[in-house]
């Protein structure tokens, strides 16, 4: 465990990181640890202070995620899907969002149901707000990857 010891991270934080770059959910973590989901936010917490990546909790964090999320979809969605589900987790209505995508709103309905089919198989969950917490932790996993991939060749250049 190089990592583990190059950061001086715990057992725990080593399996949290361990899961979040196999980009296992909040709620996927704290059953694989016998957590509460707010023990794990703790630890992320720690390790971001560990790793000195820029704190997930400040007005920056809309712009560093949203600007994470060009490019990047997650496999379990097709692009469109992802871009539903962006404007989902914005806040955006059916009609905003099809007006957005330039769709009628019976395919932005489609889409979100397959969203909430998608998504009750990994978050049990059909609504809109296990959308907008499911890509928050797809953006911030992301945003998480980039900053840890970042300070490793940093830190294995030095």
């Amino acid at each position: 465990m190089r990592l583990a010891a190059a950061f001086e991270f715990s057992d725990i934080e080593t399996k949290i990181i361990r899961y979040l770059l196999e980009n296992k959910t909040y709620q996927e973590i704290a059953v694989e640890l016998h957590m509460s989901i707010e023990d794990v936010e703790e630890h992320l917490g720690e390790i971001y202070k560990k790793l000195d990546i820029f704190p997930f909790t400040s007005s920056a964090l809309s712009k560093r995620l949203w600007s994470a999320a060009s490019g990047f979809c997650p496999q379990e969605l097709s692009p469109r899907e992802w871009d539903v589900a962006k404007l989902i987790a914005k806040g955006n209505i059916t009609i905003e969002i099809a007006y957005e995508l330039g769709l009628a709103e019976g395919t932005v309905i489609e889409y979100r149901k397959r969203l909430y089919d998608k998504l009750e198989v990994k978050a049990g969950a059909r609504d809109k707000g296990a959308v907008s917490t499911w890509v928050m932790e797809q953006l911030i996993t992301h945003l998480f990857n980039q900053e840890l991939a970042r300070h490793l060749l940093k830190r294995l250049s030095l």
